[in-house]
């Protein structure tokens, strides 16, 4: 447990990318460690990075997705959407009252 509470403290420290999937080289080798599903470890690294105010220290707020790689990012605030193109829509249409970008790339 208490390599996992280091890693909490490194995010929080700004230590971290500002995303984090079970693919993460950090939440890979945890799991490894620990012989816990990565799943596992993310979940737990989320919840206590949460209690711990739930933002990085330049204050930007970090995305934890539990499948290996999202296949959508909006480009208008970086939310990040795993694999299905309309949530993606849906996220353009009630978050930035737009619609999805013809173009793609913008998003992918």
């Amino acid at each position: 447990r208490m390599v996992l509470e280091q890693y909490v403290e490194e995010i929080c420290d700004g230590g971290s990318d500002t995303l984090i999937t079970c693919a993460t080289p950090a939440i890979a080798r945890l799991a490894e460690q620990l012989e816990v599903p990565s799943t596992q470890v993310l979940k737990y690294v989320r919840q206590a990075y949460r209690q711990r105010g739930g933002r990085g220290a330049d204050g930007e707020d970090l995305v934890f997705v539990s499948l290996v790689k999202p296949k959508y990012r909006c480009h208008m605030c970086t939310w990040y959407i795993v694999g299905v193109r309309d949530t993606m829509e849906k996220h353009y249409r009630e978050v930035h009252e737009s619609v999805l970008p013809s173009d793609e790339t913008v998003y992918t």
